[in-house]
């Protein structure tokens, strides 16, 4: 008794949250609305520092977005720009422990098996998505800028890419 009690007090709180109320729905036109209202509140140097971000070796991030010096209020609303963390890899996710070292890309394109592509592709994102949180503890990893390839065409890249 007591357990089944439980279980409907968690769903009523799970239900009558104001978590559950936190979030808008809004149409596309609203959005783009209130996304030009903010960008017109911020600053040069804010609009700038939004889109440089803080760099490879300053943090565990890869070319990450660093949160907004102050926060900004648009007609009542309460928007917030949270930080972005991008996280890349050409093999899996770097700069975290223990994570897989997968095969490169050009080996497994070698297999010329779609079905080998695909798993390796699902097992990288399934492993960021369960150590993305390790990538940076305070906010996470929103991005997995990979699997990569060597675009850039430098031979010493090749067991790499």
């Amino acid at each position: 008794m007591p357990i089944r009690l439980s279980s409907w007090l968690i769903l009523f709180v799970c239900l009558y949250s104001p978590a559950t109320y936190g979030f808008t729905t809004r149409s596309w036109d609203e959005s783009y609305a209130l996304a030009n209202q903010t960008v017109a509140l911020m600053t040069l140097d804010e609009k700038i520092e939004m889109v440089t971000g803080v760099g490879i070796f300053s943090s565990r991030c890869v070319g990450n977005i660093k949160p907004p010096s102050r926060s900004f209020s648009v007609a009542g609303t309460n928007v917030a720009i949270p930080p972005i963390c991008f996280s890349d890899g050409p093999a899996g996710m770097r700069l975290v422990k223990q994570v897989t070292g997968f095969p490169s890309g050009i080996n497994v394109a070698s297999t010329f098996s779609k079905r080998l592509m695909r798993a390796r592709g699902v097992a990288i994102g399934e492993e960021f998505r369960a150590k993305g949180m390790l990538v940076w503890p305070k906010f996470g990893s929103h991005v997995f800028l990979g699997p990569a390839m060597d675009i850039v065409r430098t031979s010493g890249y090749y067991t790499l890419f």
